[in-house]
């Protein structure tokens, strides 16, 4: 039982650490006016491939909430709203899901 309770603590520490990783930040305009805030993180780092060698890489993540779905069905229509709203044609979302 006692496992158990240490276990429960690290998994509760870890979480709140990782939402402690994403700050606040105000969504701005090309003209400067704030229009939305948002939980943002950016991570600096490096990667390699086949074509480059420890290139910088800078990554922003934003986190979004996101709805519990039931079936994939409700997944695949939300994501196919979400990549319209992106400006994603209906022909290129198609075959995303065809892949998927």
């Amino acid at each position: 039982m006692k496992k158990l309770n240490i276990l429960f603590f690290l998994l509760y520490i870890s979480t709140i650490n990782a939402q402690s990783l994403f700050k606040n930040t105000d969504l701005v305009d090309e003209f400067g006016d704030k229009i939305d805030e948002i939980k943002m993180n950016v991570a600096i780092g490096s990667f390699s491939n086949s074509a480059t060698n420890s290139s910088p890489l800078l990554v922003h993540t934003i986190l979004e909430e996101v709805p519990d779905f039931k079936n994939l069905d409700e997944y695949k229509e939300f994501s196919k709203r979400q990549l319209q709203k992106l400006g994603y044609s209906e022909k290129k979302n198609k075959s995303c899901f065809k892949i998927c």
